[in-house]
């Protein structure tokens, strides 16, 4: 539930970083979102990622650090997903 002013905005910030990221393979897809009417809570359906979450390998790799061959990957596709985030944002500027 969303009843103060400050947190809404901020959810509907993360809303439109994630209607922004469609189409790119590097960041996680928005496929749609509701309220409900019974409890008035936001209930948002993100692509499912089937890998897991950089905790998720922590957890796996057990203390032993990420491997540079994973790092440099991840890299690749974090800085992928900022560069289409950012030429979005400037298209809808222009």
């Amino acid at each position: 539930m969303v009843d103060d002013n400050g947190k809404r905005e901020m959810l509907l910030n993360e809303i439109r970083g994630l209607v922004q990221a469609e189409g790119c393979p590097y960041l996680v897809q928005w496929y749609a979102g509701f309220v409900s009417w019974r409890t008035s809570a936001v209930h948002v359906a993100l692509e499912f990622m089937d890998l897991g979450s950089l905790a998720d390998l922590k957890k796996r790799l057990e203390g032993k650090g990420v491997p540079t061959s994973h790092l440099s990957c991840i890299t690749m596709q974090i800085m992928q997903g900022l560069h289409h985030l950012h030429a979005k944002d400037r298209k809808s500027v222009v």
